[in-house]
């Protein structure tokens, strides 16, 4: 009772304050799992209703050019993205979004067959078929890292070889240059922002928040979408009040 009330009078509070910034979403399965990160269709749908008419989808290689200044986007624009790059994304995201005529980026592993212990579940991956045709549909294919690994227990060389692998591996697929990764489990440090810098444009982070031109690109921000996500949490992980809420917890949790 106490969340959705905080989360109602956040979302009408922040409204009306501009955010400055771009959001982007972060899903992982869609489907109707009780895995804490999975997402059920009719959920999905709704949000994306919600989203349609009131934001413009763009792409995550849009909002990267935007936080360098290459480019002009709306202040209503938004992105969308799922992690790990289950097949569920095929047959039950695909559709929805094509419904509002939106379009998102996959991060997957390099190696199609990763350690499923890390992964946390058995869902079944994307196929080839599947990135391929995604990639027609207008769809950002990108690295989630080789095995998904957690980047911050590796040393040097199986650092490297994790983030640099994925970049033929995916390619060899989607016939797509891969420019941007997501950190496994969002976890990193300054280590693996180095090494992720030398082979991709941009990397993305699960800290929350709204994205803004000149932020670190080797530490871009998502809001992370979970099972338990109400209608009035997700509209107000959209707003400025909550994200200054997230930022006073996180400063108060450095002190």
């Amino acid at each position: 009772m106490f969340k959705n009330i905080f989360f109602y009078l956040s979302y009408q509070l922040g409204r009306w304050v501009s955010v400055g910034g771009i959001p982007v979403l972060l899903y992982h399965s869609i489907s109707d799992s009780d895995w804490q990160f999975a997402v059920s269709p009719a959920d999905f749908n709704r949000q994306i209703g919600w989203l349609n008419g009131r934001y413009i989808c763009v792409t995550t290689k849009d909002v990267v050019d935007w936080v360098e200044g290459r480019k002009t986007l709306a202040s209503n624009s938004i992105a969308i993205t799922f992690d790990d790059g289950y097949e569920d994304v095929f047959t039950q995201a695909l559709p929805i979004l094509r419904r509002y005529d939106f379009k998102a980026t996959v991060f997957v592993t390099g190696n199609r067959q990763p350690n499923r212990r890390v992964l946390g579940n058995t869902f079944t991956l994307l196929n080839g078929f599947q990135l391929k045709s995604l990639v027609r549909e207008g769809w950002g294919i990108e690295s989630h890292s080789q095995t998904h690994q957690l980047l911050t227990e590796l040393n040097r060389q199986l650092l490297d070889r994790e983030l640099r692998s994925p970049l033929q591996a995916i390619r060899k697929i989607t016939q797509k240059d891969v420019t941007s990764i997501a950190y496994p489990k969002g976890v990193f440090n300054e280590l693996v922002k180095e090494g992720a810098a030398r082979y991709y444009r941009a990397a993305w982070s699960i800290v929350p928040g709204f994205n803004r031109q000149n932020d670190d690109l080797y530490a871009l921000k998502r809001i992370e979408v979970k099972r338990d996500t109400s209608l009035m949490a997700f509209k107000a992980h959209l707003t400025k009040t909550v994200e200054f809420i997230q930022g006073l917890k996180r400063w108060y949790g450095k002190k």
